[in-house]
């Protein structure tokens, strides 16, 4: 691809990346779509006519954006389990009317973790004592995430993890309460692995990483160290850098000399959108980019540069051409429908954060269908082991050994400028399902339930 003159480039700035979480309060509770009304206060979560699921997501700090998209996902998710639409009475999720849960109407409340770990336990725990909520979803952030698990361990209620990657939530601080439809750090890697040996081969191929200096960055890092070896390819080197970092030229005029076949970017949100642009500058255009977790919003932000970048998804509207449900493009249209014209252009279609959220919120709604009762423990038994699709293209399961879904795992590469339309950024390469492994192996070795 060719390389374009970078100072004629407008360079993103955080404000601009984070300009979709502007105007979310810090809670927002009762009502489907989080109205200002005052939150509820039963004597017992489940009680009266009413129940409540709490929605622990970032309003602000660097996981703005993602938290907003999941909020999005979730009031989606509550406002058909109300009214009916969206996947209600679909496949797998047949046994919900439309009318509620059990007989109640079903509000949300909305807290704000500042993308902070104690603020998010914090937050987790006035979802649970204060607004007495059945069930918690939310976690975009590893440790914040787990902040949020060990309330909801503590409270003996559910928690539905969202977006958050590290490996732990399901490996050694796997939770009885907490399941995660996210693929994590290490499912991530062997599906880098299989995308990249298919495309390069295993023979003389070198290799360089820069990765954020948090838990999730150094995971990433040593679980692709470890792959990209065993496959047989070199390494270049490998840079931490600090989160914020804007200015990513020294590391990358080093990285270039270094003259690797493939420059993977272990970085999140902003950092890769800034990161992206320059090292389509710098470095010669035969390397291969590669960002392990891609959002829509990096590819907007990086423009023109996101083109011929690979990565994984979680899920993107790009899936309603492959898959053989009409999941993706019910969500996508109920999406549509509910928040288009209401701001930028990016919201008319869902992001993969939103379908996260949407997909975890319909799951714990039809299990408690099939329990009966919200009771926690009973809720557990229908959550697991159960086949359901959600428009992944194949059927996936929360496994009993630890609470991992079997979802497999999107493989994209960035559009070139003429071709992102409509919020479309992904040419889809493959959904794979090389996120799956024995429970015997891997994380999982970690998890006792």
């Amino acid at each position: 691809m060719g390389r374009e003159n970078y100072s004629k480039v407008t360079e993103p700035s955080r404000r601009t990346f984070l300009r979709a979480a502007t105007g979310i309060g810090a809670i927002a509770t009762a009502g489907c779509l989080g109205s200002g009304s005052e939150t509820t206060t039963q004597p017992g979560p489940a009680a009266g006519d009413t129940v409540t699921i709490g929605v622990n997501v970032a309003s602000s700090g660097d996981y703005a954006v993602q938290g907003k998209e999941e909020r999005r996902g979730a009031e989606l998710a509550v406002k058909h389990i109300n009214e009916g639409g969206g996947w209600v009475g679909e496949d797998f999720f047949d046994g919900l009317s439309g009318d509620g849960l059990l007989g109640k109407t079903v509000d949300i409340a909305v807290r704000n973790t500042e993308s902070d770990t104690e603020t998010a336990r914090s937050a987790a725990q006035d979802a649970f004592d204060t607004d007495r909520a059945v069930m918690l979803c939310g976690g975009t952030a590893g440790q914040p995430a787990l902040a949020q698990a060990d309330v909801a361990a503590n409270r003996e209620r559910i928690h539905m993890i969202t977006g958050a990657q590290l490996d732990a939530l399901t490996s050694g601080d796997c939770s009885q309460y907490s399941f995660r439809e996210m693929f994590n750090s290490y499912s991530m890697a062997k599906v880098l692995r299989a995308e990249l040996a298919e495309r390069l081969g295993s023979d003389g191929i070198w290799f360089h990483q820069i990765h954020a200096n948090n838990d999730w960055g150094r995971e990433v890092q040593s679980h692709i160290q470890t792959e990209f070896a065993n496959l047989g390819w070199n390494t270049v080197g490998t840079e931490e850098v600090m989160l914020g970092t804007q200015d990513f030229g020294p590391i990358l005029e080093t990285v270039n000399q270094r003259s690797p076949d493939v420059l993977f970017l272990n970085l999140p949100g902003f950092d890769a959108a800034v990161a992206i642009p320059q090292a389509k500058d710098i470095l010669d255009d035969d390397v291969t980019i590669v960002v392990p977790r891609l959002t829509r919003r990096i590819a907007e932000t990086a423009g023109s540069k996101i083109a011929g970048v690979l990565g994984t998804i979680p899920w993107d509207p790009v899936m309603v051409r492959f898959d053989p449900t009409p999941l993706s493009r019910t969500l996508v249209n109920a999406y549509g429908q509910e928040y288009t014209g209401a701001d930028a252009q990016y919201d008319e279609v869902p992001t993969g954060p939103t379908h996260l959220a949407y997909s975890q919120v319909m799951q714990y709604a039809g299990a408690v269908e099939r329990a009966g009762t919200f009771d926690a423990d009973a809720v557990i038994s229908e959550l697991t082991d159960q086949s359901y699709n959600v428009g992944m293209s194949v059927e996936e399961t929360l496994r009993s050994c630890d609470h991992q879904s079997t979802r497999p795992a999107p493989v994209v590469e960035g559009r070139i400028l003429g071709r992102q339309r409509f919020g479309h950024y992904f040419a889809l390469d493959t959904i794979s399902t090389e996120t799956v492994y024995e429970c015997d192996t891997g994380p999982a070795t970690d998890c006792s339930l």
